[in-house]
């Protein structure tokens, strides 16, 4: 298992802190897969009001959400840097990821391409092989990400072995060869 070989980053704070570096130094491309239906975002205003059930809030407060993301999608742009997400979505979909199909609605526009599957067509491979989150970063340093059965993450892995890694983004792309861009998911698409 490719997190036995990683280095444990047992807090969110330890975890991420890895992330500053890693997109500082990236140079191709930035692969990030997304499979819970429900993250835990409580510093998030827009997030909240979605939890509320204010979901015309949610929308509305995106951007000024989002907006602290600016200044990467920015440097991205600026390194020509591929930023791209799969995420899986089970049906029916959840409030979270209504909200999330709008979240990226803005992130599309700062560069990001934004990719998903049906999780029922691909279950087998969430179950046995892409059983975490992950993001990988160029082909030299990867995050393996932790969360607690309610979405809230409690740290993760840094893979830094470059056959673990080649092992991810080789998953990451038979994943993104079964995903359609997310606008096809904003109804009720499968």
């Amino acid at each position: 298992k490719i997190i036995s070989q990683g280095i444990r980053k047992e807090s969110p704070a330890e975890f991420f802190g890895e992330f500053k570096a890693a997109w500082g130094a990236a140079r191709c491309q930035v692969l990030k897969l997304e499979t819970l239906q429900h993250y835990d975002e409580p510093g998030s205003p827009s997030w909240k009001a979605m939890m509320d059930g204010d979901f015309d809030k949610a929308v509305e407060l995106i951007p000024e959400c989002r907006s602290v993301d600016i200044p990467l999608y920015y440097r991205n742009k600026i390194k020509k840097l591929d930023f791209t997400r799969c995420r899986t979505i089970k049906f029916p979909k959840t409030d979270y990821i209504k909200w999330e199909m709008e979240v990226y609605k803005f992130n599309e526009e700062f560069g990001e391409n934004i990719y998903c599957c049906n999780y029922d067509s691909m279950d087998e491979v969430f179950n046995k092989f892409a059983q975490n989150d992950f993001m990988v970063f160029d082909a030299r340093q990867a995050f393996v990400h932790d969360y607690d059965d309610a979405g809230k993450i409690i740290g993760g892995w840094v893979i830094r072995d470059p056959i673990d890694i080649q092992y991810l983004i080789s998953l990451f792309g038979f994943i993104r060869a079964n995903c359609q861009h997310y606008s096809f998911f904003l109804g009720g698409g499968k």
